[in-house]
């Protein structure tokens, strides 16, 4: 499936070696996350949406664009870049008209850490929680021959072993357990770094803020509302991200209100375990 979505530029950028594609999917949190950033410097691209139910195109897309088989994929020009944050930073650096990271140095690795942390366990972690409480439905809907060429064409014996735990065990699974840990100490490391300040680096909105809206999002859509609420500083920061245009164009444009709308079922079903697993955590 391909769309056009073109936001205005501030940044001339004329030679085809340079045309910006975004193959992305309108839910997943580390698109999104490119997506904010695309808005946010305003800046041209074209996207192209990863139909992952299409063999022909994953074929493709695995041989010539992503060998994961995941999104996002940021083509420039002919040149395929991989994993979000990673693009986040070739974004920051070719286009530093708008910046996205602190001036001082010290503030620039602190903002780092926090960029770190999503790609060693928060997003394992809501991966983990979403698969549980929703996507496993889809999973275990499927014939069992679909079901196992599913699996099979997860790349990485460990990837495979987690989806799998996560669709047979749902909330049974310790991953469970471990995700829903992970984002009470989240939320209170978050709520910590806020103090007086309106972003995660103080005054201004960074990367940091940018690359955690999606899982903030996400957990929201999860049944997380009423748990956000509970930290001042959180919930002032989260009003601050959905009043931002970036915010709009990247997640409610991109059917952000229809996503939560989907998720609400399950989640109804599987929130009273969820919420008795956060009044239990030991964070």
């Amino acid at each position: 499936m391909t769309d056009s979505h073109i936001s205005r530029s501030t940044s001339d950028v004329e030679e085809a070696e340079m045309m910006l594609t975004l193959y992305h999917h309108r839910g997943a949190v580390c698109a999104q996350k490119v997506r904010l950033a695309l808005a946010e410097k305003r800046l041209e691209w074209r996207g192209v949406e990863v139909d992952f139910n299409n063999p022909t195109f994953m074929a493709m897309y695995r041989r010539e664009l992503n060998p994961q088989g995941v999104v996002p994929t940021l083509l420039v020009g002919a040149a395929p870049l991989v994993e979000s944050n990673v693009i986040l930073q070739w974004l920051e650096e070719s286009f530093p008209a708008v910046r996205l990271i602190p001036a001082d140095p010290i503030d620039r690795a602190r903002m780092r850490v926090w960029l770190s942390q999503v790609d060693i366990d928060i997003h394992t972690a809501i991966n983990a929680l979403s698969f549980a409480i929703v996507f496993r439905h889809s999973f275990l809907a499927m014939a069992k021959e679909r079901l196992e060429a599913t699996y099979d064409g997860i790349v990485g014996a460990e990837k495979r072993w987690r989806r799998r735990e996560l669709v047979e065990k749902g909330l049974d699974s310790p991953l469970v357990g471990f995700a829903v840990e992970r984002f009470v100490r989240l939320f209170a490391d978050m709520e910590r770094s806020l103090g007086n300040h309106a972003y995660l680096m103080g005054g201004d909105y960074t990367l940091a803020d940018l690359a955690l809206t999606p899982y903030i999002e996400r957990l929201i859509a999860l049944g997380y509302g009423p748990i956000v609420a509970q930290y001042p500083g959180l919930t002032h920061w989260w009003g601050l991200i959905v009043s931002r245009a970036n915010y709009r164009q990247a997640i409610l444009d991109w059917g952000g209100a229809a996503i939560r709308a989907e998720m609400e079922p399950a989640v109804e079903q599987a929130w009273g375990r969820i919420s008795d697993m956060i009044r239990e955590s030991k964070i």
